[in-house]
């Protein structure tokens, strides 16, 4: 797919999200304003979620970034956590990432989480959420990778969200 066809259905994804229906150029605007500005910001930047908690992404983090406007990006899966969880219930988030729905879980919801995230690079960013948010007494998070057999597993790195195993 080429870079302008990357960008319209990106746009146009932001101006169908349901945070954003009422105006869509607006949206679509707002997004891209918010793209560029916090790829000028040297470092990580820390975005307002619901109710006071906070997520500090990296905007060169694909996948991450996405979180920077309009924040809940997956909206019916995080709709889903912060309807039907309920306080002191568990949440595992098994590859956790940078720890949205950690972050929702167990800041917003109050429930207790487990989470597991276990490339390093990205298990940083899940760990400086969960401070973030004071969030420790909540969630225990792991540096691990949950499967089927115990074994290692070597990781890509430099890809942000994308990391994955890396063939042998």
């Amino acid at each position: 797919m080429n870079l302008f066809s990357k960008v319209y259905l990106t746009l146009r994804a932001q101006g169908r999200h349901p945070l954003n229906r009422k105006s869509s150029l607006r949206a679509a605007w707002d997004f891209s304003v918010a793209q560029v500005a916090a790829r000028l910001v040297p470092g990580d930047v820390c975005v307002e979620f619901p109710n006071e908690t906070k997520l500090l992404v990296s905007p060169k983090m694909k996948g991450a970034a996405h979180f920077i406007h309009p924040g809940l990006c997956e909206f019916e899966d995080m709709a889903f956590i912060l309807h039907f969880l309920r306080p002191d219930d568990w949440f595992v988030d098994v590859g956790a990432n940078v720890g949205a729905y950690t972050v929702l879980a167990a800041g917003v919801v109050r429930s207790r989480a487990l989470a597991f995230e276990p490339n390093p690079t990205t298990f940083r960013s899940l760990a400086l959420n969960v401070h973030l948010n004071d969030l420790a007494g909540r969630v225990t998070f792991l540096n691990l990778a949950l499967g089927r057999e115990a074994g290692v597993l070597q990781m890509t790195e430099g890809l942000g969200t994308e990391n994955r195993v890396a063939a042998s």
